[in-house]
C-alpha cells in the first residue's frame, strides 16, 4: 500500500436537514376562524431544527505485480584456477631458456579470464592465474590413444586412425544396432606416427622439439618454413625444432600442413571438409 499514490475511486455525500414544531393543533381560538391567521401570527409552540452531513470515499489501492522466470540451475559461486606457461628465449646454439611472465601480463590474463567466465565480486567469485613452467615432452612419439565420439569424429587407437560415419543418421544407426560407427580407417606407419606427433605438438603447443631426432630429419620441411617467414618475426625454426610466437598463432595450421606427407597425393579425395584460404 502506497499512501502517496492513492486514487479516489468513488465518493458519496449525504446531507440531512430536519425541523420540528411542538404545539396543540386541536386548541379552539378566535384565530382559527380567520383565514391565514396562523401564517400571519406564526406557528406557536416549541421549534427544533437539526442537520447532518456525511461523506463516504472509496480509494483505489495500488498494487505491484512482478513475475520472475528463473531457468533451471543457478550459479552460486565460481572458483577458477588457470595455469599458464612462461615464454622461452632461444639462443644461437638452439638452447631455450624459460622466462616467467611479468606481473602486468598476469594481471591482463586475470582480467581476460574474469571476462570470459563472467566473474562477479558480489557473488564471491575467485579467479587465480598462476605462472609455472609446463612439463616438456622428451618423447615425441605418443603412446596414448584418442577416442572420437560423434558423427565424422576421428579416433587414434593402436597405431591406427579411424573416422566415424560422416552423417548423424548413419552414426546413430550403427550405435543403436550395437556396431562400431566406423566408416573407414588407416593404419599408421612409423613415419606417419612421427609426423602426426609433430603436427599435434604444433597445433596444441605452438612448437615442436627435434632434439631427440637424427640431425637433418626434417630439413626439407624446415626450408619451406623459412620461406614463410624469412625474417623470423613470428616463426623461429632450426635443427632444434620450431616455435611459433603469439603473433603467428593464427598461422599454426599453415605451419602444421608442411609436415603432412599425405597432402597432394592422388589417393586423397577431392572433396574435403575444411579449407585454408
Amino acid at each position: 500500500y502506497d499512501p502517496d499514490g492513492q486514487v479516489i475511486r468513488s465518493r458519496q455525500v449525504n446531507r440531512e436537514n430536519e425541523t420540528a414544531v411542538d404545539g396543540d393543533p386541536d386548541a379552539v381560538t378566535a384565530a382559527n376562524n380567520i383565514p391565514d391567521a396562523a401564517q400571519a401570527q406564526g406557528q406557536s409552540g416549541n421549534r427544533s431544527q437539526s442537520s447532518r452531513d456525511g461523506q463516504t470515499v472509496n480509494y483505489e489501492i495500488s498494487r505491484t505485480v512482478r513475475n520472475e522466470v528463473r531457468e533451471a540451475g543457478a550459479v552460486r559461486r565460481l572458483s577458477v584456477a588457470v595455469l599458464v606457461d612462461g615464454s622461452y628465449v632461444t639462443d644461437a646454439d638452439g638452447a631455450q631458456t624459460y622466462q616467467p611472465r611479468s606481473a602486468e601480463e598476469l594481471e591482463r590474463l586475470t582480467q581476460l579470464v574474469r571476462s570470459a567466465v563472467g566473474a562477479n565480486d558480489e557473488r564471491g567469485d575467485s579467479i587465480e592465474v598462476v605462472n609455472l613452467p609446463f612439463a616438456r615432452n622428451q618423447e615425441i612419439l605418443p603412446d596414448e590413444g584418442l577416442l572420437g565420439l560423434g558423427a565424422s569424429a576421428i579416433s587414434r587407437l593402436g597405431g591406427c586412425y579411424a573416422q566415424n560415419e560422416t552423417t548423424e543418421q548413419g552414426y546413430r544407426l550403427a550405435v543403436d544396432t550395437g556396431h562400431y560407427p566406423v566408416a573407414r580407417g588407416y593404419r599408421l606407419s612409423d613415419e606417419d606416427r612421427l609426423r602426426a606427433a609433430v603436427i599435434e605438438s604444433i597445433m596444441c603447443r605452438g612448437e615442436a622439439d627435434f632434439s631427440e631426432l637424427p640431425p637433418g630429419r626434417f630439413a626439407p620441411e624446415l626450408e619451406r618454413l623459412r620461406a614463410l617467414d624469412p625474417a623470423q618475426t613470428w616463426l623461429e625454426c632450426g635443427p632444434w625444432g620450431l616455435r611459433v610466437s603469439e603473433a603467428g598463432r593464427s598461422l599454426l595450421r599453415v605451419v602444421a600442413m608442411v609436415f603432412d606427407a599425405h597432402l597432394g597425393r592422388a589417393e586423397v579425395p577431392a572433396t574435403r571438409y575444411s579449407r585454408l584460404a
